[in-house]
């Protein structure tokens, strides 16, 4: 995800949240702008969708549950913009 177009950042936790659950992961990416790059934030969501997340789909088909999702506007933790989950029964053995 960092070589995608108008990605600055990812912040990666795992275990994270209130019920600290070991085998969650979650992808903070941190978009430039909207004035500051050429391709949307929808176009960008739809492209890790298919490029990226399908990709693991078809490696772990039985092992994997995967969400791309909004940001809440209100909530705890700071101004992201999208957050990507990557689940998984053991994180280890499939990476």
């Amino acid at each position: 995800m960092r070589k995608l177009p108008g990605v600055t950042d990812t912040l990666v936790t795992i275990g994270g949240g209130q019920q600290q659950i070991v085998n969650l992961a979650s992808i903070y990416v941190k978009l430039t702008p909207i004035e500051e790059r050429n391709t949307s934030q929808i176009d960008l969501m739809l492209r890790v969708r298919s490029e990226i997340l399908a990709r693991y789909q078809k490696s772990f088909p039985d092992q994997l549950r995967t969400s791309l999702n909004a940001v809440a506007a209100i909530s705890g933790g700071g101004f992201a913009t999208r957050t990507y989950s990557l689940l998984s029964a053991d994180l280890i053995s499939t990476s």
